[in-house]
């Protein structure tokens, strides 16, 4: 699995419906599988994404 793949998996799927995204993540190896809907779409969804920028 890619290193990138925590963040273009949850952010390919936003908007997609359930079984549409169920088929695509069932085709993933099991491990995967479970960190992107355990992990990573949680923490894609957590983010306000649309929020104000904050200064560094």
């Amino acid at each position: 699995m890619d290193r990138d793949a925590p963040l273009l998996l949850p952010w390919l799927l936003d908007g997609v419906d359930e079984p549409t995204a169920h088929r695509l993540l069932a085709r993933l190896p099991a491990s995967a599988y479970t960190a992107c809907t355990a992990r990573w779409i949680p923490a894609y969804a957590a983010l306000d994404r649309w929020g104000p920028a904050t200064a560094t």
